[in-house]
């Protein structure tokens, strides 16, 4: 539950109808926007993570990497980078209707892109709260804002991370 100015919501809650002529993916795919979610195909099982943060269920070591098997990106290309968020939401002020949900921009990181403005445009349309959309556009900025991606080759033992699961890496070099 989130607590804002005075009122509580809940941090997502799905809102919305499907029509059952859109594929799955489709409607999976929209129905993630609404928890700021992320999908995965493991084992012949859907697995879907709620944009919330998550207990680590495994903690990997330099012990846990093939030889040569763990790279570091750090940047992505300024071309797929983004420092602000707008978008719409379905608003029951406005008769259930698409609407725009006040932007979410950042000092910080328009300076860090040398003054020059830069949007991603959001579609939400299972949110019926602006705050609520104001929230779920602030973790897409700063997923992409957080630009580090580890790719391991692990040992035998990392199989039990689950896909999209949780895990903390230490690793000195």
């Amino acid at each position: 539950r989130h607590v804002d100015a005075g009122g509580i919501e809940p941090r997502y809650s799905l809102n919305g109808v499907i029509s059952l002529s859109e594929s799955p993916k489709v409607v999976i795919e929209a129905m993630l926007t609404a928890m700021a979610g992320r999908s995965a195909w493991s084992a012949g099982v859907w697995h879907l993570h709620a944009g919330a943060w998550q207990v680590p269920e495994l903690a990997l070591t330099a012990d846990d990497v093939r030889e040569g098997g763990l790279t570091l990106a750090t940047r992505v290309s300024m071309s797929s980078n983004f420092n602000a968020v707008r978008g719409q939401f379905v608003s029951p002020e406005n008769g259930w209707q698409p609407d725009d949900f006040p932007a979410v921009t950042s000092a910080a990181y328009l300076a860090e892109d040398g003054g020059e403005q830069r949007w991603r445009d959001l579609s939400l349309p299972f949110t019926i709260s602006a705050a609520m959309a104001q929230r779920l556009a602030k973790i897409e900025l700063e997923l992409a804002r957080r630009q580090m991606t580890v790719k391991l080759a692990g040992k035998l033992g990392t199989w039990a991370a689950e896909v999209g699961g949780t895990v903390t890496l230490s690793y000195d070099r």
